[in-house]
């Protein structure tokens, strides 16, 4: 009898033994097919995110292309918009060469919050509109009024005006 209950509790230990044995297979089989179903959401994100990417430069190139041709399109107003920030002291003036072609008609500067924070950056708009023809320069700086020194920037515009008064941008 004493034989007996030992091959019995071998046998039972062998049957517990096969099970886990079996068992880690089956787990193991488990986590090999989710690895792989993680790697193929993995590709599919990444192949996603490659299409976003290509759709997001093709947009940005439509944009550019879009304000290159805006840019060289001809009308009776003409609006310059510089980034600057007053909160710093620094302001964008111009010199016009010759006077007499384009006249400013707005200018004004808004900032990009519209808060009036204290150091928050905003645009300079000026706004000017053709009155004889001709050819006309705008020379921009962006300094403080108060200091003699160079300009932090300097920008140089030129215009053709024809005889009915449409700006147009001279590219160089």
């Amino acid at each position: 009898m004493h034989k007996r209950n030992i091959m019995l509790v071998i046998l039972l230990i062998c049957a517990v033994a096969c099970s886990m044995g079996c068992s880690s297979k089956k787990v193991s089989l488990e986590v090999e097919e989710a690895e792989k179903v993680e790697e193929a959401e993995k590709v599919e994100v990444a192949e996603k995110i490659e299409e976003v990417e290509e759709i997001e430069i093709a947009e940005e190139t439509e944009e550019n292309e879009e304000i290159e041709v805006d840019e060289l399109e001809s009308r009776k107003r003409y609006t310059i918009a510089l980034k600057g920030n007053t909160t710093t002291g620094y302001t964008w003036q111009y010199v016009m060469n010759p006077k007499g072609i384009i006249k400013e008609t707005k200018a004004e500067y808004l900032d990009s919050n519209g808060k009036g924070q204290v150091g928050a950056s905003g645009t300079f708009s000026f706004e000017f509109e053709g009155l004889k023809e001709g050819e006309v320069e705008l020379y921009f700086t962006y300094a403080r009024e108060w200091e003699d020194k160079e300009p932090a920037k300097e920008v140089t515009y030129k215009f053709n005006v024809d005889k009915d008064g449409n700006i147009t941008e001279l590219v160089p």
